[in-house]
């Protein structure tokens, strides 16, 4: 679904960015809008993290709470994958850690 001028949402992360609060839905989508403009390495590196596992696959720190999965093609259009709490991440973690 595009919602945005080369940001897209896809459809594993639908459902999530449907129940979002619209004000963080708004400024996850200004920020992901933001980032289509600018190269990578442009992007600041306390809200912006490169996952190893991929080369165009990124993790969005949208506020202290929500963090954003998102893949970002050659021509700068953005792809959200999944969105969801640092506190899941905090529980899931945590409770693998033997």
């Amino acid at each position: 679904m595009q919602v945005e001028d080369h940001v897209k949402v896809g459809s594993g992360a639908f459902l999530s960015y449907s129940t979002l609060p619209t004000d963080w839905r708004n400024q996850m989508m200004t920020t992901l809008g933001e980032l289509t403009t600018c190269p990578p390495d442009e992007w600041p590196r306390d809200k912006v993290r490169k996952l190893k596992a991929d080369e165009s696959l990124y993790l969005l720190i949208a506020n202290e709470e929500l963090r954003v999965a998102f893949r970002r093609a050659k021509d700068g259009e953005i792809t959200i994958l999944d969105i969801f709490l640092q506190e899941v991440l905090d529980r899931y973690f945590s409770s693998n850690k033997s």
